[in-house]
């Protein structure tokens, strides 16, 4: 009587096996296809995938065909002699090459941003204005530097001098940002101890 328990279990498992009648699969497969027939897939579809394909390899192609065409040209000239001839409208660090534009833009945005985010409050209103007066400095030194860049033409140092700026103006807005999060926790500790 000591058997194997596992010898059991598959000796059963086996002998309860069902059998199918003879031909079922068969008989199964083919009301299957009837029930379900394939599709027959059409050329136009493929004609139609391949001609979008295409396109955008083409697209693709002739951005980056004109990508690396104007960055290439994009190199910036700088120069040191100074302008010869008095303009009319004052040259800007955008003027100067596409590269710089987007370095100012870039930082201008920033600035933007940062600014828009800002919230007065009668309790943070005189930090924020003494931020602001700094700001307005560094805003008036910008364009100092524009009109020096206007009249002494297009040199490095003027052009370091721009960045720096922009540079200053958003590590600023930072810092006044950092300030006013440290006032608002101030706020919330200050509160939360006199409710508890």
């Amino acid at each position: 009587m000591a058997q194997d328990l596992r010898e059991l279990m598959n000796q059963e498992k086996y002998a309860q096996r069902p059998k199918l009648a003879k031909g079922h699969e068969n008989r199964f497969l083919s009301r299957l296809a009837e029930e379900i027939p394939e599709d027959k897939k059409s050329n136009s579809y493929l004609w139609m995938k391949i001609a979008a394909v295409l396109v955008v390899v083409l697209a693709t192609s002739f951005f980056m065909k004109e990508q690396f065409i104007t960055t290439s040209s994009e190199v910036p000239m700088l120069t040191n002699t100074p302008k010869e001839s008095p303009s009319i409208t004052p040259v800007y660090l955008s003027d100067v090459s596409p590269q710089f534009k987007k370095i100012e833009d870039y930082y201008l945005g920033n600035i933007n941003a940062e600014l828009a985010q800002l919230t007065i409050t009668k309790d943070n209103k005189e930090l924020i204005d003494s931020f602001m007066l700094q700001l307005e400095e560094l805003d008036k030194e910008y364009t100092r530097l524009n009109e020096e860049m206007d009249e002494t033409g297009v040199n490095e140092a003027v052009v370091n001098s721009l960045i720096n700026n922009l540079e200053l103006r958003v590590g600023l807005l930072s810092k006044l940002k950092n300030k006013l999060g440290e006032m608002k926790q101030a706020s919330k500790e200050s509160i939360q101890g006199v409710k508890i």
